[in-house]
C-alpha cells in the first residue's frame, strides 16, 4: 500500500476516533474545549494521526516519519492551547466591548469588499475561469498577496462575529450581511466548503450561560449551513461537472486530502533525490533566490501532483512543512530544519499569548499561522510577510501620530505662553 492510498484507508478510523473524542468531551461538564476545537479547525485533527496510520498500514517506520509525526503532534498541541485561550477570550468578553466589535465588523466588511472586487473584476477567476480556478495567480504576486490578505481577514473576523453573537444572543443584520458576503465570495471563487468551515468556526466559539440559548440560536446557522452547503454543491458541482453524490463525496474527502502532500512526499521522495537537494532552498524559495539562486524544483506540491497525476500549472497539494522535511535535504539539513520549525512554533505561541493577553485578533492570527506552518509552509511565509508589512505600517502610523501630537502640544504651549505675556503687558 502506498502512502497516498493510506489516506483513504485511514478515513473510517479517523472519523470514529474524532467522533468518540467528541462524544466523550460532550459528556463531561465544562467548557468542552476538545469538541469545540474539532469544529473550529477539523483539518488539524485529521493531520495529526496521519503518520501513525501510515506506519500501521504500511508496516514501515523510518526516522523521517518519526520526526515528521512528532512535529505534527507539536503543531496539534500548540493549536489546542491557543484555541483554549481564544475561546476564553471570546466567552469572557465584556458587554462594553460590543460597540467596538460592531465597528470592527463594519470595517471588516469594507475590507472584504475592497480585497475581493479587484480580483473578480479581472475576469477568469473562480467559476468564471475557463481553465483552473486559481490560474489568475500565475505570475501575479499582487493577486497572491490579496488572496492571502483575504484569508487573514477571514480568520480575524471569526472571533469578532462570535463575540457579537455571544453578547447580543442573536444574529443581527450586520452579522447576517457578513455571512451573505462570504457565501457569495465562496461561490464565486468555486470553493468547495470554505464558507461552511468558517460558519463551523464561528459556532465553535459561541458561549451562552443557558442551554436553551444554544438551541434557539443554532437553528439559524444550521439552516444557513444547509443552504450554503446546498448552494456550494449545486453551483460548484456545475462548475466541476459533478453530480450531487460525487460533489458531496469530494467535499468530504477533501478534508482528508489535506494529507496528500505528506503522502506523496513519502511515495516520491526517492525520485526527488532528497539527499541531493537543500530543504532550506526548496522551502524558503524567495529568500533562496536572493542568496543561492533559483530552487532546483518547482513548488513541491505541484511537482508531486505532476508525478502522481500528470497535472500542470498551479494544480497541486499544499506544500506542508513535514512534506518538505521528508522530500529534501540530508540528515544534517533535516535536523536543522526540524529545529527551525519547532523554533517558529514556539515563537508563534509566545507572541500569541504574551504580545497582548487574551486579544482575540492576535490569538486568531496565531492559530492561522500554526495551521499554515503545518499545512502549507509557503502560505505561512506569505502571511508572515503580510503581517510584517502591516506591522511596519502600524509603526509608521504610531510614529506619525506621536509627532503630530507633540507638534500640537508645542503649539498649545506656545499659544498659552503668548497669551500669558499679553495679559502681563
Amino acid at each position: 500500500m502506498t502512502a497516498y492510498q493510506s489516506i483513504f484507508s485511514g478515513i473510517p478510523y479517523i472519523v470514529c476516533t474524532i467522533a468518540v473524542i467528541g462524544v466523550f468531551n460532550l459528556a463531561i461538564p465544562g467548557k468542552r474545549i476538545l469538541i469545540r476545537s474539532i469544529f473550529f479547525a477539523p483539518q488539524i485533527w485529521i493531520i495529526a494521526p496521519f503518520y501513525f496510520l501510515y506506519t500501521i498500514f504500511t508496516e514501515y517506520l523510518s526516522s523521517d516519519v518519526l520526526v515528521a509525526g512528532y512535529l505534527e503532534i507539536c503543531f496539534f498541541i500548540i493549536y489546542i492551547m491557543l484555541f483554549k485561550r481564544l475561546y476564553l477570550a471570546v466567552s469572557q468578553a465584556p458587554p462594553s466591548s460590543l460597540n467596538k466589535m460592531l465597528y470592527l465588523l463594519k470595517l471588516g466588511m469594507v475590507l472584504l469588499c475592497f480585497l475581493s472586487v479587484p480580483i473578480y473584476f479581472q475576469g477568469g477567476v473562480g467559476i468564471f475561469s475557463e481553465g483552473g480556478r486559481i490560474d489568475f495567480l500565475i505570475g501575479s504576486r499582487l493577486n497572491l498577496y490579496i488572496v492571502y490578505a483575504n484569508v487573514l481577514l477571514s480568520a480575524i473576523m471569526v472571533p469578532i462575529i462570535a463575540t457579537i453573537v455571544s453578547i447580543q444572543k442573536r444574529w443581527n443584520g450586520l452579522v447576517l450581511l457578513y455571512v451573505l458576503l462570504i457565501t457569495i465570495s465562496s461561490i464565486l471563487s468555486a470553493s468547495k466548503g470554505a464558507v461552511v468551515i468558517t460558519m463551523m468556526s464561528i459556532i465553535s466559539l459561541l458561549h451562552f450561560e443557558r442551554t436553551k440559548d444554544y438551541f434557539r440560536l443554532l437553528c439559524i446557522p444550521i439552516c444557513c449551513l444547509l443552504v450554503m452547503t446546498s448552494m456550494t454543491v449545486y453551483f460548484v458541482g456545475e462548475f466541476l461537472s459533478l453530480n450531487t453524490p460525487k460533489m458531496l463525496t469530494l467535499m468530504f474527502n477533501r478534508l482528508f486530502i489535506v494529507n496528500d502532500g505528506r503522502a506523496l512526499a513519502l511515495d516520491w521522495s526517492q525520485y526527488l533525490d532528497s539527499r541531493g537537494n537543500s530543504v532550506f532552498k526548496e522551502s524558503f524559495r524567495n529568500f533562496a533566490r536572493l542568496i543561492f539562486g533559483e530552487p532546483k524544483h518547482p513548488v513541491l506540491g505541484q511537482i508531486l501532483y505532476s508525478l502522481q497525476f500528470g497535472t500542470t500549472g498551479l494544480v497541486g497539494a499544499n506544500t506542508s512543512s513535514t512534506a518538505l522535511f521528508i522530500a529534501y535535504g540530508n540528515e544534517i539539513e533535516k535536523s536543522f530544519f526540524a529545529v527551525a520549525l519547532l523554533g517558529l512554533l514556539i515563537v508563534i505561541f509566545l507572541l500569541s499569548v504574551y504580545i497582548k493577553y487574551k486579544n482575540t485578533f492576535v490569538l486568531a492570527t496565531g492559530i492561522l499561522l500554526v495551521t499554515f506552518l503545518s499545512q502549507d509552509f509557503l502560505a505561512f511565509q506569505l502571511v508572515t510577510n503580510l503581517l510584517i508589512l502591516l506591522g511596519g505600517l502600524y509603526c509608521i502610523f504610531l510614529v506619525t501620530r506621536e509627532i503630530l501630537r507633540s507638534v500640537t502640544v508645542k503649539d498649545r504651549i506656545t499659544d498659552k505662553t503668548l497669551n500669558n505675556k499679553e495679559k502681563i503687558y
